[in-house]
């Protein structure tokens, strides 16, 4: 069901019209979700192929503004969501946990979108991608066919319970009978390729299921990323996904990849989490302008040749 929507008639960057689009909300009326998305076209003619934007755990759509700009202004459409639960002014300990809810908002998203005569009449569903930044990055990958084990989560905790995302996250929850979902296929075929930046669940993914993805996959990370090590994450896929292709970039940590709201900025200022992680960057030397021009270089010349 969408509870609301309306035409957005312009985005513009410096003062140029750059976007066409609407948001809304979406009720997915099975799992009891509401999603928030924001749909945007850029001013091209034709159908086009689209890339799905998924946040990081406790994050927004927004955060990545600067990835969203690039691909419209190189013709892609952009569908930015937010995964309920699981932002910045929405964000529950189940939330958190339950990443392998996330999947099913895209897929759920793109069921009611694509039965829309005007969204069909722009968007080429043969050409749809993924783009996500830490639990983003699993989400897409999900999609993709990444299937992860909650036994083999808590094993890895067991034996390493000082592992930043071990100490977030309680044991017993591995227990839970309605965390069952989480070892299901999320796979959705509409999905033709995955772009993740610093990709989580590493350490519970299931190889075997990593081995059978066929779609073009990209990887990029921090080497310096000290809450999801590369080579706990992100290499983990990139090794085990057949033609997967991996770019570190040397340092910046793992939030370079965010862009942050003014409310981001404010939480560093006392949250303990965000001042270790350096969640806006406060503490870096790293240009993250920079490095978002870099990897949305990479992001549009990936979807270029896999879409």
């Amino acid at each position: 069901m969408l509870l609301a929507k309306k035409v957005v008639l312009a985005i513009s960057l410096l003062g140029i019209t750059l976007a066409y689009g609407s948001e809304g909300i979406y009720y997915d009326e099975k799992r009891e979700r509401s999603i928030d998305y924001n749909l945007m076209f850029p001013e091209a003619n034709g159908k086009l192929p689209l890339v799905v934007l998924s946040h990081g755990s406790s994050g927004s759509f927004q955060n990545h503004q600067w990835l969203t700009e690039e691909l419209l202004k190189n013709g892609f459409a952009v569908l930015g969501l937010n995964h309920p639960f699981n932002t910045a002014k929405n964000n529950t300990s189940q939330g958190e946990f339950r990443l392998w809810d996330r999947p099913g908002d895209i897929s759920r998203l793109l069921d009611k979108l694509l039965a829309d005569d005007a969204v069909v009449s722009r968007i080429d569903d043969s050409r749809i991608g993924v783009a996500g930044f830490s639990a983003g990055g699993y989400t897409g990958l999900a999609l993709a066919g990444a299937i992860i084990s909650s036994n083999k989560q808590q094993q890895f905790c067991n034996q390493n319970k000082a592992d930043p995302v071990c100490e977030l996250i309680e044991l017993k929850m591995f227990h839970d009978s309605a965390n069952k979902d989480a070892h299901n296929s999320l796979k959705d075929t509409r999905i033709k390729a995955v772009f993740a930046m610093a990709p989580a669940m590493g350490t519970a993914v299931e190889i075997s299921r990593l081995n059978e993805i066929t779609i073009p996959v990209f990887i990029t990370a921090s080497e310096d990323d000290t809450f999801l090590n590369p080579d706990l994450h992100a290499k983990i896929y990139a090794q085990n996904i057949s033609g997967a292709q991996l770019s570190m970039i040397p340092a910046g940590g793992h939030f370079v990849f965010s862009q942050c709201t003014l409310l981001m900025h404010e939480i560093q200022l006392f949250d303990d989490f965000a001042k270790e992680y350096d969640l806006c960057g406060h503490n870096s030397e790293v240009k993250r302008e920079n490095v978002w021009r870099e990897v949305a270089n990479l992001a549009v010349n990936f979807f270029n040749k896999s879409l």
